[in-house]
């Protein structure tokens, strides 16, 4: 494992003890952010946790792609999750992908499938990534990206139901947190 390896490992998993705490304590505030000092933390951390994770990405496809299925899979998991990815920021715009702006309960585009389209298209790309590298070590980044991207859902949930009630309650029965299903 080079250094960037474990700087982007290092980082992921201060960020999943510091969400885990954040939960546990039910700080509010902290994602979404509830103020710009917080968002600009939040979005430098998201910067460097990406320029830690670029080289080791680079290193890891440079040993050479993984056979014909893997590699398949990869683009696949690639173009889906991209494609997930891009549609559910459209969706919502940028302004309330950021976190800063809970103003409407968006359930509309990706939204009717998963609440949390973002994050499972970002998810896919880093699953994507591992599996056209063929790398354990990026299979295990990719799964603490995952669990961090599960518990930032985990918060937004606390701030929507407080801010939709009811609204919130009905969606969150009938549309999967995570994994698209059928609605």
């Amino acid at each position: 494992m080079n250094v960037f390896a474990a700087l982007a490992y290092g980082e992921a998993l201060a960020m999943i003890v510091a969400l885990l705490l954040v939960y546990m304590e039910d700080l509010r505030g902290v994602w979404p952010p509830g103020s710009k000092g917080v968002f600009y933390l939040v979005w430098a951390w998201y910067l460097s946790m990406i320029g830690f994770s670029i080289p080791m990405y680079l290193e890891e496809l440079g040993k050479g792609p993984a056979e014909a299925p893997l590699l398949a899979l990869g683009f696949a998991l690639l173009l889906v999750g991209g494609l997930f990815g891009i549609w559910g920021f459209l969706t919502l715009g940028a302004v309330r992908s950021s976190g800063s702006k809970i103003d409407t309960l968006v359930v509309k585009g990706p939204y009717k499938y998963t609440r949390n389209p973002q994050y499972f298209g970002d998810s896919l790309v880093f699953w994507g990534l591992a599996a056209v590298a063929a790398s354990p070590l990026l299979a295990g980044f990719a799964l603490l990206n995952t669990l961090i991207f599960y518990l930032l859902a985990l918060l937004e949930e606390r701030v929507l139901e407080e801010k939709f009630g009811e609204e919130y309650a009905e969606y969150r029965r009938k549309v999967p947190r995570f994994l698209p299903g059928k609605t």
